[in-house]
């Protein structure tokens, strides 16, 4: 009778021992998992958080057509922002004004953007403008971050715009 009672005792210390090992290997696999992403890629969200037309303070909106006076200190200012969960990798910012019969096409790199960075991407005059009198449309793009998710929502936009003279050419 000891003998049963023994073997009985000895196999509830065992299942006890057994099941704070199982416990503490799921614990482990799981700390490993949430530290390193549980293996998916890389959650970098860049995208545009304003384009602004400097001078006069303009920033222009998807919806509306905005009046832009042509000055030879005419700059556009792309606000990038990095909203995910890890660094960036290097950007490429690219501005184009659909003006026809010749479009300007601007291009500059941008750093690296830890998570929660935003920086600008300065575009300066002067600008080429030569379609004063229909509405063009404005195209910002950031080159594709790899690991991104949903790229085309906010990597991209257009703002139609309409450029006048006014006194704007004389020297600032």
């Amino acid at each position: 009778m000891n003998d049963l009672k023994r073997f009985r005792d000895d196999a509830r210390q065992r299942t006890g021992k057994m099941l704070l090992g199982v416990t503490l290997g799921t614990a482990v696999i799981v700390i490993a998992a949430l530290m390193t992403g549980c293996g998916t890629a890389k959650k970098s969200d860049v995208g545009i958080a304003f384009v602004k037309v400097e001078p006069g303070n303009l920033i222009l909106k998807k919806s509306v057509a905005s009046l832009i006076q042509v000055k030879r200190n005419l700059v556009f200012i792309v606000r990038v922002e990095n909203t995910g969960r890890s660094r960036s990798e290097p950007l490429e910012v690219t501005l184009l004004i659909n003006q026809k019969p010749k479009p300007i096409q601007r291009r500059l790199a941008v750093t690296p953007l830890d998570s929660g960075g935003a920086t600008s991407a300065v575009f300066k005059g002067p600008f080429d403008i030569t379609d004063l009198v229909t509405q063009i449309p404005i195209k910002v793009n950031i080159a594709p971050v790899s690991g991104k998710t949903n790229a085309s929502s906010s990597n991209s936009a257009s703002y139609e715009v309409r450029f006048g003279l006014g006194n704007s050419l004389a020297p600032s």
